[in-house]
C-alpha cells in the first residue's frame, strides 16, 4: 500500500452523497464490515452511507458518542485517556479505533468473536473502522476535529481545523471521513 499518497492533505468535498455512494460501492464489491464510531460529526457519516441502497451489506453499526460518557461506557476508551488528553485529541480517537483492535475474524466461530466488555463492539467483524472526535461549535476550544479510520493493515488519524459554522463544521468532518475512507478503498482494491 501506498502510504505516501494516503497521507496528503485531505479536502473536504462538497458532493458528500457522490462519495458517500463511491465508499458504498467499494465496500460492497469488495464484501468489507464497517462499524463507525461519531462525535462530533452527530451521525451524519452513517446518515450519507444509508442512503445508498444495500448498507445493510457492508454497514454493521454506527453509534454517536458524543459525551465523555459515551466514549468510555460505549466504546470503552479508558477514562484516564480521557482525563489526561482531553475528549479532543489524537489520543482518544486512537482509543476509539482501538476499540476495535482485536475485532479480526474468526472463521471458527462463524465470524463473532467476544473481544471485550466495551459496550456494544465486543462482538466484532471488521474490515474498517471510522472514529471522529472534536470541537463542532466554533466558539469552543479547541477549533479542531479528529478523524480516524483504520484497516489490519493501516490506521490514519488526520487532525482538522474547524473555523466555520457548527453546521459546516460537521459536514467537513463527514467529507474527509469518507474522504479517507474512500482513499484507503482504492489503495486495497
Amino acid at each position: 500500500m501506498n502510504k505516501a499518497g494516503l497521507l496528503r492533505r485531505y479536502a473536504p468535498r462538497n458532493d458528500m452523497e457522490k462519495l458517500a455512494s463511491e465508499v458504498s460501492d467499494l465496500l460492497k464489491v469488495n464484501k468489507m464490515k464497517l462499524r463507525v464510531a461519531e462525535s462530533f460529526t452527530g451521525g451524519l457519516i452513517c446518515s450519507l452511507l444509508v442512503q445508498n441502497a444495500g448498507a445493510s451489506e457492508y454497514l454493521l453499526e454506527g453509534l454517536v458518542c458524543y459525551s465523555d460518557e459515551a466514549k468510555a461506557d460505549r466504546l470503552g476508551v479508558d477514562r484516564g485517556v480521557i482525563d489526561e488528553y482531553g475528549a479532543v485529541s489524537c489520543a482518544v480517537c486512537d482509543a476509539m479505533l482501538e476499540s476495535f483492535r482485536h475485532c479480526e475474524r474468526s472463521e471458527a466461530i462463524q465470524n463473532i468473536e467476544l473481544v471485550s466488555n466495551a459496550g456494544l463492539l465486543r462482538y466484532a467483524r471488521n474490515d474498517i473502522i471510522i472514529a471522529t472526535t472534536g470541537n463542532a461549535d466554533p466558539s469552543s476550544c479547541p477549533r479542531i476535529g479528529f478523524i480516524g479510520v483504520k484497516t489490519k493493515e493501516i490506521a490514519i488519524i488526520k487532525k482538522i481545523s474547524l473555523n466555520k459554522s457548527r453546521v459546516e463544521n460537521i459536514k467537513t468532518g463527514a467529507a474527509i471521513a469518507l474522504q479517507i475512507t474512500l482513499e484507503i478503498l482504492k489503495e486495497n482494491t
